[in-house]
């Protein structure tokens, strides 16, 4: 038999996989020039805070990519994810995260100078 501190400690593995994404995604920014923080907050409407170089804002949602193959088709295409309401009103992006090939995907893209 467990004990209470053995079934508190039970690892969620879509949390693992959601904290990978995230650490991916930071990589990812910083790679690209950002300036990157993280929340604190296990629930909240953002992920990421990112500042690129001339101090534009971002806020994002990060999600670990997900794709399905709809009937009659070969080639699979992304689940896009519904922002909350609260993140359409904060203008959050959502961050789609490959975490196989550890690339990240923007909706809505990110404007090009």
């Amino acid at each position: 038999m467990r004990s209470a501190m053995q079934k508190d400690c039970v690892v969620d593995h879509r949390h693992t996989l959601g904290d990978l994404c995230e650490a991916i995604a930071v990589k990812e920014f910083t790679r690209l020039g950002f300036t990157v923080f993280t929340t604190t907050q296990a629930h909240s409407p953002v992920d990421i805070i990112a500042v690129d170089r001339d101090g534009q804002l971002y806020l994002f949602d990060c999600k670990a990519n997900a794709t399905r193959t709809s009937p009659g088709r070969k080639i699979p295409s992304r689940i896009h994810r519904k922002r909350t309401d609260e993140q359409k009103k904060l203008g959050v992006r959502m961050c789609y995260v490959d975490e196989s090939k550890e690339r990240i995907h923007i909706v809505p893209a990110l404007e090009k100078d």
